[in-house]
Parts: structure tokens; C-alpha cells; sequence
């Protein structure tokens, strides 16, 4: 049996990369309604819809995740490894966004040299952003 930070998370041993959140009394049902991200500091789903520089355009919505951490946000994605940092979910939103801008710009300027993994992270942002046609 896992407890998380509070002793509220145990193990599922029939799937052991689960967890289900069991209250430790009757009491302690209440504190659930009182949960947030703020709170709790857990990873919650966002998408980004737009790039805040203007030179590219999103063709899809991208996942990510948006966790509050101390004194700021978080957001991150699974795929490319990128992440964004801001004292509002909206500032490090846009910060995620020029990340992926940034990396996109960086592996197209070495994409002869690429090892084949960041080839195939071109190739996905390049079906991801495309540049604004003036």
C-alpha cells in the first residue's frame, strides 16, 4: 500500500499503475470539495489553441498538462518535451507556445544533422504549426 502527501492515494494492486483515492475516515469526504489544483499541485488537462507569435498558426489544438507548482503554473506536453512556466495559467500557456516555436525554428535550422527521433519531432511539428501566409 502507497499513501500520497496526504494519505489519501493507495496502490490498486490489480493495476499497479493506478491509484484511486480512498477518504481514511467518514470525515474526511469533506475535504474533496475543498480540493484544487492550487491545492494539490496535480498535473490537470489543458489544450493550447493558439501561438502567441504571430509568424505561425496552430492546425490542431495540442494537449498539455497544467500543474501548479509554489508561487506559479506549469504547462507541459508528453509528445515534444516542452514546457512553459508563468504566474498565470495564460502566461505560461504562452510560454509553451514559443517553446514550441522555438524548437520547431531550432530543429529545422540543424534538420541534416538530426539523430532519426528528432527527425521524427520535425516532422510531427511541421503537420502541427505551419508559418501564416502574409
Amino acid at each position: 500500500m502507497v499513501s500520497d502527501a496526504l494519505g489519501l492515494a493507495t496502490l490498486d494492486q490489480s493495476a499497479p499503475t493506478h491509484f484511486r483515492v480512498e477518504p481514511r475516515s467518514s470525515s474526511a469526504s469533506g475535504f474533496f470539495a475543498e480540493l484544487s489544483l492550487e491545492s494539490l499541485s496535480m498535473p490537470l488537462p489543458g489544450l493550447i489553441t493558439t501561438l502567441v507569435d504571430s509568424r505561425y498558426r496552430l492546425n490542431r489544438p495540442v494537449q498539455v498538462r497544467i500543474q501548479h507548482e509554489d508561487d506559479y503554473y506549469l504547462v507541459a506536453d508528453d509528445v515534444f518535451a516542452r514546457y512553459g512556466t508563468g504566474s498565470t495559467v495564460a502566461e505560461a500557456k504562452a510560454e509553451y507556445g514559443r517553446a514550441l516555436v522555438d524548437y520547431l525554428e531550432e530543429l529545422t535550422e540543424l534538420e541534416e544533422s538530426l539523430a532519426p527521433h528528432l527527425v521524427a519531432d520535425l516532422s510531427r511539428l511541421r503537420k502541427l504549426i505551419e508559418p501564416r501566409r502574409s
